[in-house]
């Protein structure tokens, strides 16, 4: 398929001819113009042009075989005669005195043809491979637009009989419909230069390119342009960008590298859409465009999609034979709420089509500014992603006399957008199509699924109009045998028929005088932690404990805590970790919701807890001096639960996660998470209120290790705990994302020597985990843990590699031993490999529910949708997952909880990343909150000790790497980020940034900063312009920046176009002045 010729659609013909039979009329000009203005498209490539002279994103190459016996000079006189013919072709475009771009047609020129003879290339490989690079040279090569010469024309002779002409000319004086144009003239040309028998009369031109930019100028005014803007602006409003998951972070400034795939529907799943296209008196383009639509809402999750469509744009008779950039813009959105079926969405997306149809004569950049999007450099205004489709009809066939004439096809894809798929109809009756696709986005192997998807979307159309589109299975034989296969096949044999405290004992008969819990100055081995915990449970069961009775623990950390946890599972309790740091409140609802029969704790504690609850209490610390008697025989199972967990809840109420016994086995009696053995000592740096101290503690009891309990005070100090971990002789070790962010910046050589480190919790900065494995002081395992509370810990593994591949975050990896992971639609089906969906976790690892909670339980604890056991649930997460090629998980944010501002959504992660991977800051937050009327982006940051670096300096630092609407508004140094009891950073205690002036008019503050404020006053028309003020919020138009940037340079302030897109406030663009001293 020829990418150049893919602008007009059948709609887009059928249309324009239908009004050009009611519009036609001649302009009196009648092609006598030699100074025009450019017409609104022409404005914007213009502009575009002027932001990135050598670009080469706007020149259209096209290739053509010629066999048989070729003419030369005779094409080149043809060329010659195209060139008077069309007016376009000899057009050069210059500023005028106003400021404004105009367009001047000059006197032909001589179009010299250049040969390239490659018969004498040793192969037909080699000859094809030089005719590649010179095809690539041709669309490579930047055109200069103040030269009247926007056509180059290079002939490559492989064979006496043969060539390939190459042909590149700029889109500001064509589009695809005038390719077709222009070759068909130049057939007719050639016949007649070439002496050919009865050549083909061309008809005069009743007017040009320029006629129609001068009567465009006129037609759009008064009633008939508001009529048209009222219909853009009711139907477009609210309008958002589409957000695919992208495999590399979107850059500040797109550069155009593109790939493509291509994908083909066979011939009779393409007469079956031809077919429903009759039924419902829809087009074929309206049955593609509502299946892309559907697979770019399944793959973003979003319930109304927008992709641009281009259209003919030539509705007059007198037009349709001249080369031009006609083509207009359409942006076609779509509503796929409530899960319409099939049909219905055909209804809706044909009642979309007809509506900008009969809205067409709007140019897209007229719309552009009405609508003024935030400019953004990195991505097309008001649509992303491109659909168009050719029909059979519209391919027409050339000839040469005494040649053949066949496309051919280019490769060197280039991408204007993030996506644009463009399809055609086949000879053989089928469709073929070429999805193009941003390289600085998406790898191939996403675009190919993507690709993939829209044929069995297509598929699954032409079978059943009448299912839902939430329905519509997009998964693959092959992803479904993956997933539920190699990427879930995890079972493996563990201890599922004991208690966990069970593995405990036995290992205290194997070892017990190995050192079983110590923190440094105290030790325990297995025997005294076996007997002190036997006796502190029959002092439980005398205290009236009997089984599956809660017990609440509030302890401090310490040996202690180890013995209580032992103790209540030996008296077949159920122990509730509560810790005394927690406020009152906190703690009275956690006492009075678990309906526990007592309280463990220590003497220091008893008269709060007192206080708060009317709960019996029994204090450890002197426990050993009681006398408990003999401890009854428990028969303590695996599905008894172990313990009670509370996390924060939704509604402000923390809820209690009921973990089994085999829970916990599942979790320790493996090394799929960590290789614990008797020569290990674990550290235990969590609060046993969260969950990775059930690791910590019984990974370590089970296996026969040492668990080594680090204060608290260590735990914030990054000299204290590196001094910890090697006095206590650790070996593995978990730590928090925050904490490891923290300490593995400021002491990278902490892990030197160790086994095995873990962290999870929340997303850790990928560059902290990528320098710790490719430095010197690397630990044996380093590895990224995912796992939900209701799911035991960590469900998902990824092990980091210093070779992994530089993804914007880290895989969170794969599925523990005895743990299933599927990535759920919104329906509750499998999403296909690549497509974001719901994590839901099955296996052994999942919790009972929740205490007391029996409807949210119902809620989140499901049917498993794959397993035939009786009972068997499933997890889910509301966290928001893809699967990577290859079996891992990538983790995308929360299903329910996106940060969107000023209709743009945004991943905090992402601009997290960009301001931490800074090399004077040690971690960094970022949240979106209301200071004063508005919501805002702020970024806190923790510096290095001796950083020097300023929010400002930040701030550019991500101007340099996102969009931007992703730049935080304020930047906020902190000595360290604020943790909850479990190490996660604490949002709710961030303080909030006071409004300054900049939240107001700020006057310039130098001489620069005035003159810039009063050639923009003058330019945009408004009376004050305050050096934080935003030029488009302003009114700013892109073509203005042009004069702006023309009269600093008059001043002696040197600017370029690109710097005021990106800056767009006279603060910023201060700092990024060339300048001299003005006059």
């Amino acid at each position: 398929m020829n990418s150049a010729t893919n602008d007009s659609t059948t709609e887009g013909r059928l249309l324009a001819r239908l009004q050009a039979a009611r519009t036609s009329r001649t302009t009196p000009a009648g092609g006598r113009l030699r100074r025009a203005p450019l017409s609104f498209a022409q404005r914007r490539l213009w502009f575009l042009d002027q932001l990135d002279q050598e670009g080469v994103d706007y020149v259209l190459p096209v290739a053509y075989r010629l066999r048989g016996q070729l003419d030369v000079h005779a094409l080149e006189r043809a060329f010659c005669a195209l060139v008077r013919r069309h007016h376009t072709l000899r057009t050069r475009f210059a500023v005028g005195a106003d400021g404004e771009p105009v367009q001047i047609i000059e006197d032909p020129w001589p179009v010299r043809v250049e040969v390239v003879d490659l018969c004498d290339e040793s192969g037909d490989a080699d000859r094809q491979a030089r005719v590649r690079a010179l095809a690539a040279r041709q669309a490579g090569t930047p055109f200069t637009l103040t030269s009247a010469r926007l056509l180059r024309v290079t002939l490559v002779r492989t064979a006496d009989d043969e060539h390939v002409l190459l042909l590149a000319l700029h889109h500001i004086v064509c589009d695809g419909w005038s390719i077709e144009v222009l070759i068909r003239d130049l057939c007719a040309l050639y016949a007649v230069e070439s002496g050919a028998p009865s050549p083909p009369a061309l008809p005069e031109l009743p007017l040009q390119y320029a006629d129609f930019t001068v009567d465009q100028q006129e037609r759009l005014t008064g009633e008939s342009l508001e009529r048209q803007l009222r219909y853009w602006r009711e139907n477009l409003v609210g309008l958002e960008p589409l957000e695919l998951p992208k495999d590399r972070p979107r850059p500040a400034v797109r550069s155009g590298a593109g790939g493509e795939v291509r994908f083909a529907v066979p011939a009779d799943v393409a007469v079956a859409l031809r077919e429903l296209a009759l039924r419902h008196e829809v087009s074929l383009f309206m049955v593609g465009l509502a299946a892309f639509q559907t697979v770019l809402a399944r793959w973003s999750g979003q319930s109304e999609v927008t992709v641009g469509s281009p259209i003919a744009g030539r509705n007059r008779a007198e037009i349709e034979n001249l080369v031009g950039f006609f083509v207009n813009d359409l942006v076609l959105r779509t509503d796929l709420d409530g899960d319409p079926t099939l049909t219905e969405l055909l209804e809706r997306v044909r009642t979309t089509c007809l509506g900008a149809y009969a809205h067409q004569d709007l140019p897209f950049e007229r719309l552009v500014e009405e609508l003024a999007p935030d400019r953004d450099l990195s991505r097309n205004p008001l649509f992303q992603v491109v659909f168009m489709l050719q029909t059979a009809s519209e391919q027409e066939h050339w000839s040469l006399p005494g040649l053949q004439v066949e496309p051919v096809t280019l490769e060197g894809a280039r991408s204007k957008f993030d996506l644009s798929c463009a399809v055609a109809e086949s000879d053989d009756g089928g469709l073929t199509g070429e999805l193009f696709y941003s390289t600085e986005l998406f790898e191939p192997a996403t675009a190919r699924r993507l690709a993939d998807h829209l044929v069995l979307a297509l598929r699954a159309m032409a079978q059943d109009a009448q299912q839902r589109i939430g329905t519509l299975d997009l998964l693959s034989a092959e992803d479904r045998d993956l997933i539920l296969g190699p990427y879930n096949d995890t079972t493996r044999p563990y201890r599922d028929d004991v208690a966990v405290h069970r593995l405990v004992e036995e290992q205290a008969a194997r070892t017990p005088d190995a050192v079983a819990v110590t923190d440094g100055t105290t030790h325990l081995t297995y025997r005294q932690l076996d007997e002190g915990a036997t006796r502190l449970a029959a002092l439980l069961y005398a205290h009236g404990v009997r089984l599956q009775d809660r017990v609440a623990l509030c302890l401090d950390r310490g040996l202690d805590t180890v013995v209580a946890v032992l103790g209540v599972c030996k008296a077949g309790g159920v122990y509730v970790p509560m810790d005394p740091d927690y406020p009152d409140e906190r703690l009275a609802f956690m006492l009075r919701d678990t309906d526990a029969c007592l309280v463990l704790t220590q003497e220091r504690h008893r008269a709060r807890l007192t206080r708060l609850s009317d709960m019996p209490a029994l204090l450890i610390d002197q426990a050993g001096a009681q006398d408990a008697g003999e401890v009854p025989v428990i028969d303590v199972g695996p599905d008894h639960l172990a313990y009670i967990l509370y996390t924060s809840g939704s509604t402000g109420e923390p809820k209690g996660v009921m973990i089994e016994h085999r829970s916990i086995c599942r979790l320790v009696d493996s090394a799929s998470l960590a290789e614990v053995s008797a020569s290990d000592v674990v550290g235990q740096t969590s609060n046993f209120c969260f969950d990775v101290y059930t690791h910590e503690c019984w990974s370590a009891l089970t296996r026969g290790a040492t668990l080594a309990v680090v204060a608290k005070e260590a735990l914030v100090d990054s000299a204290r705990l590196a001094d910890t971990v090697r006095s206590l002789g650790i070996t593995t070790l978990w730590l928090t994302s925050a904490l490891f962010n923290r300490h593995l910046t400021e002491r990278p050589d902490m892990l030197a020597g160790l086994k095995t480190v873990l962290y999870g919790g929340e997303a850790v900065e990928r560059s902290v985990a990528d320098a710790v494995i490719a430095g010197p002081w690397a630990p044996g395992r380093l590895a990224n843990c995912y796992g939900p509370t209701e799911a035991t810990v960590c469900a998902v593994r990824h092990t980091v590699e210093a070779t992994d591949e530089h993804r914007p975050t880290m895989p969170i990896g794969r599925p523990l031993d005895n743990t299933e992971v599927y990535v759920m639609d919104p329906t509750g089906r499998l999403s296909p490999v690549g497509v974001p969906g719901e994590l839901w976790i099955a296996g052994p690892g999942v919790a009972r529910g929740y205490w007391n909670r029996p409807a949210l339980t119902e809620q989140r604890f499901v049917r498993h949708p794959f397993s035939t056991a009786s009972g068997a649930r499933a997890y889910r997460t509301g966290d928001l997952v893809r699967w990577l090629p290859g079996g891992r998980l990538e983790f995308l944010g929360r299903v329910d909880d996106q940060v969107k501002l000023r209709g743009q959504r945004i991943e905090p992660g992402e601009i997290e990343s960009v301001v931490a991977a800074d090399e004077q800051v040690v971690s960094a937050v970022v949240v979106l909150r209301a200071v004063g009327p508005e919501q805002h982006l702020i970024a806190y940051y923790v510096p290095t000790p001796e950083s020097t670096r300023t929010g400002q300096e930040l701030r550019e630092r991500c101007r340099r790497s996102l969009p931007s609407y992703m730049v935080p508004t304020w930047f906020v140094a902190l000595e360290s980020l604020p943790l909850t009891p479990n190490g996660k950073v604490d949002r709710r205690r961030l303080p909030i940034p006071e409004a300054t002036e900049t939240d107001g008019y700020a006057p310039p503050r130098d001489d620069v900063e005035q003159v810039m404020a009063d050639v923009w006053r003058h330019v945009l028309g408004v009376q004050r312009v305050g050096i934080h003020d935003n030029f488009f919020d302003l009114g700013g138009q892109s073509l203005q920046i042009v004069r702006i940037t023309n009269r600093l340079r008059e001043q002696g302030i040197e600017l370029t176009i690109r710097q005021v897109m990106q800056h767009q406030t006279i603060a910023r663009l201060s700092e990024a002045a060339d300048r001299t001293s003005p006059e």
